[in-house]
């Protein structure tokens, strides 16, 4: 019986050793990965690569739809012609006339300025809200201003608004080159009605500068008769306003998109801006480069040529001879010697910023921009 028992033991144990071999050499074999090894119906090949042979595979299993669309079918339009249609705008002024000019009113009378946002132009939207409080007699007084003429600034609006001053009291009033704070301080003053100040693109062209901001910024908080209704087009008209002009105009925006062209704008700046910048100017683009490079040119120049400068817009419409320049710069303390001021001269003639003609007094030195420009 001890005989037998040993025997079984010595079988069993190599039977067991065995089978481990055998499913350890079964393992090896199928976690070995060779080229030929994985293959799945032809959606990815023996081959290893970049991985684009599998989306090919899979493009193949699509195939292109018979169906064709006729280009009859397209509803092709020109780039002008797409936005809303015409009835649609026309139905959205319509709306604006109806919803927002009660409004607006309401906040006119309160002193509150309105500023016009949105896409599309606004020129037709305000000058229909400036003939509607044009039309009954106790109405404001509604003065109109084109911010994006190239001449518009807050002075002109000043003379505007001066001649509405009773005439018993223009004799006293200040003249127009005075400081802007004593302008402002008689319109105050002086002005016994309301009046509405309303301001196309008060981010144009003619606006823009941080003085006619100022100024239009201290009409609106400082004249209790004279409130401003003005459009923005620019959509970064905000960066004009710092937080304390901000505080001065304290507006409500109003969001009116009109998705309305700016042919009126486009067609003013074509007639009007292009060829008023420089004398004898052809291109407006090359009138408004002269006009940067004069205004960067100016404020490099020293004390003594800006001097120069004035006494050369003193003379303007007559104009002056080097001589003359010369003694009036050196009365002045501008200039000691004629090289020094002609290598000022040669600096402006150089930017186009002067220009010489020749007289029977000699050659008369005058600057190249317009009276309005200086």
């Amino acid at each position: 019986m001890g005989t037998k028992r040993a025997g079984r033991r010595r079988v069993s144990k190599p039977a067991k050793k065995k089978r481990a071999g055998s499913e350890k050499s079964k393992l090896n074999e199928t976690t070995t990965f060779d080229d030929d090894v994985i293959e799945d119906d032809g959606a990815i090949s023996g081959d290893l690569d970049d991985g684009t042979s599998y989306f090919e595979s899979m493009d193949s299993k699509y195939r292109a739809s018979s169906k064709r669309v006729e280009s009859d079918d397209l509803d092709v339009r020109e780039e002008h012609e797409l936005g809303p249609p015409a009835k649609g705008m026309e139905a959205l002024k319509d709306h604006y006339t109806q919803a927002f000019f009660p409004r607006w009113r309401e906040f006119l009378k309160s002193n509150v300025s309105i500023l016009v946002t949105g896409l599309g132009s606004k020129y037709q939207l305000l000058n229909e809200f400036a003939r509607q409080l044009d039309g009954p007699a106790d109405a404001p007084a509604v003065v109109v201003v084109n911010g994006f003429n190239p001449h518009a600034s807050a002075r002109l609006l000043i003379k505007e608004l001066l001649a509405l001053t009773p005439s018993s009291s223009r004799p006293s009033l200040p003249v127009l080159s005075s400081p802007i704070g004593s302008l402002v301080r008689a319109l105050d003053r002086e002005l016994d009605k309301k009046v509405v100040v309303v301001i196309h693109s008060i981010d144009g062209a003619g606006l823009r500068t941080s003085e006619n901001q100022g100024a239009l910024a201290k009409i609106a908080s400082e004249c209790s008769n004279v409130v401003l209704i003005a459009s923005v087009d620019h959509v970064n008209a905000p960066l004009l306003w710092d937080d304390h002009l901000w505080h001065l105009f304290d507006w409500c925006l109003q969001n009116a998109s009109t998705f309305d062209s700016y042919a009126a704008e486009r067609r003013f700046s074509l007639n009007h801006g292009s060829h008023a910048f420089i004398k004898g100017s052809k291109t407006g683009t090359s009138d408004e480069r002269k006009v940067r490079g004069a205004m960067m040119l100016l404020r490099s120049l020293s004390t003594n040529a800006h001097g120069i400068f004035r006494i050369l817009a003193e003379n303007e419409s007559v104009g002056v001879t080097e001589q003359r320049l010369f003694d009036i710069g050196r009365s002045r303390f501008l200039t000691t010697s004629i090289l020094g001021l002609r290598s000022i001269l040669t600096e402006m003639q150089t930017h186009d910023l002067i220009q010489t003609t020749r007289t029977d007094e000699g050659n008369k030195i005058s600057i190249n921009l317009q009276p309005d420009q200086l």
